[in-house]
C-alpha cells in the first residue's frame, strides 16, 4: 500500500470520526435541553 493511499484513507477515517463525534454531541446537546 502507497503512502498517499494510507494519507487518504486516514483523512477519511478521520473525517467520518469527527462527523459521528459530532453528530452524538448534536444528540446529547438536543436531550439535555429537551429536559
Amino acid at each position: 500500500m502507497s503512502e498517499g493511499v494510507k494519507g487518504m484513507q486516514w483523512e477519511y477515517n478521520k473525517t467520518n470520526f469527527d462527523r459521528n463525534l459530532a453528530v452524538v454531541i448534536g444528540i446529547n446537546l438536543e436531550q439535555r435541553y429537551r429536559w
